[in-house]
């Protein structure tokens, strides 16, 4: 047991980075590469897509929120 805590704790002082992709600029090329494509064209319609997908998902939950925020406030004054 005490070995799973001592693994918990240094996996907290892990950095939240990729530090390799910071300090090797050969490293950083070959995954953006392998992460968005090979050819720029591919790279910047995948990255557009990647931003529609975010910005989609933040609309869809903080309107989730905005629900979840009236519909609580409607059963506190119902109440």
């Amino acid at each position: 047991m005490e070995q799973f805590r001592e693994l918990y704790w240094e996996a907290l002082r892990a950095p939240d980075t990729m530090v390799t992709m910071d300090r090797n600029p050969y490293r950083r090329e070959k995954l953006i590469k392998k992460m968005f494509g090979r050819t720029k064209e591919e790279r910047m319609l995948r990255s557009k897509e990647l931003n529609a997908q975010v910005d989609a998902h933040k609309s869809h939950v903080d309107k989730e929120i905005l629900e979840a925020e009236i519909y609580s406030k409607g059963k506190l004054s119902a109440a």
